[in-house]
This record gives C-alpha cells, structure tokens and sequence, in this order.
C-alpha cells in the first residue's frame, strides 16, 4: 500500500497518519545520580529540575519524569512548573476531593511491610501548553507522610550488598514545534 491514510481507514487498519508540519524541535534532560531523603510532610523540591526556552508560543513541551524511590511510608510525588521566575505551580495533577493529596503520581509504603530493598519507581508522560518564549522550569516535588521517611535513587536499607539497588532519576523535556 502506498499514499496517504485518511483517518478513517487508518482507525481500521491501526495505521495513523502523522500530523502535517508537528516535529521536535530541541530536548533537554537533567539526570541525579546521587542519593537523598526527606521526612517533610509537605510538598518539597527533589532537587533536581530541567529548564527549556520554547522557541514559539505555539510549542508545546512533552515532559517524560521517571523517579526512583525507597521508603517506609507514602512517598508522593507531584510536576510543578516555573515559568520565567514566577514561582512553581503544580501541573498534571489530580482533581480535589476532601482531604486526599493532589498528586502526579507516588506509592503507599509501609513501616512494616515489603522488603527494605525495594526500589520503587514514578515515571509520567505530560504534554504542556506553556504558551510562552519565556524560560520555563520543570521539577519534581514529594510529599513524606508524616512519620515516614522518602528516600530519592536508593532502597530504604540501602545496605552495601546486590539486593540494595541504587538508580538514577531524570526528567527530559522535548519541544513539540
């Protein structure tokens, strides 16, 4: 077969045609390699962040977080964005309801439950509209529940043997032109 696929006969076959003129234009990416805990019960930096400058306002940015995590209570987790210094607002987040967290994503842990080598993972995929040429700065922030302790790229035990991983987390940003 060749040509273009309308959209109808696309759906059918599973095949799509691509969207005329949308590619990628630059990609950034911050990766943490070392290690860090929190026991903050409120939403606090993770310590790392990417920054991009959109080339248009029409781009839009894909954000792709993958964070890896022990702990021994709920450890969540939320995108926030910062847009030419004007403070960092959360995004892609879940709707209210009473007293639960608005989150991005995050896991219920256990004082006492599972194994103190587990190494847990949040990972998102978000496409911003951040209708700006401003600088625009993406990080991830957790949440501890309260008691418990979060502890960024390594397991809770994070003892000096093979069943205690260690991991990266990163955030890349792609602009959609």
């Amino acid at each position: 077969m060749s040509g273009i696929i309308g959209d109808n006969t696309g759906r059918g076959t599973g095949l799509i045609k691509a969207a005329a003129g949308a590619f990628f234009g630059q990609a950034v990416q911050t990766v943490k390699t070392d290690t860090a805990s929190s026991t903050t019960s409120s939403f606090t930096d993770t310590g790392f962040n990417v920054a991009i400058t959109p080339t248009a306002t029409s781009s839009k940015i894909m954000v792709i977080v993958s964070v890896h995590y022990g702990q021994n209570y709920s450890t969540i987790f939320r995108l926030t964005r910062d847009i030419g210094g004007a403070g960092y607002n959360a995004i892609c987040i879940g709707d209210a309801a009473s007293s639960r967290q608005r989150t991005t994503g995050g896991s219920d842990g256990s004082a006492t439950g599972g194994d103190t080598g587990d190494l847990s993972s949040w990972s998102t995929v978000f496409i911003d509209t951040p209708s700006t040429t401003s600088a625009v700065t993406y990080r991830a922030e957790w949440f501890v529940e309260s008691g418990g302790t979060g502890y960024l790229n390594r397991s809770r035990e994070d003892a000096d043997n093979t069943h205690c991983p260690r991991s990266p987390s990163q955030i890349t940003v792609l602009e959609i032109l």
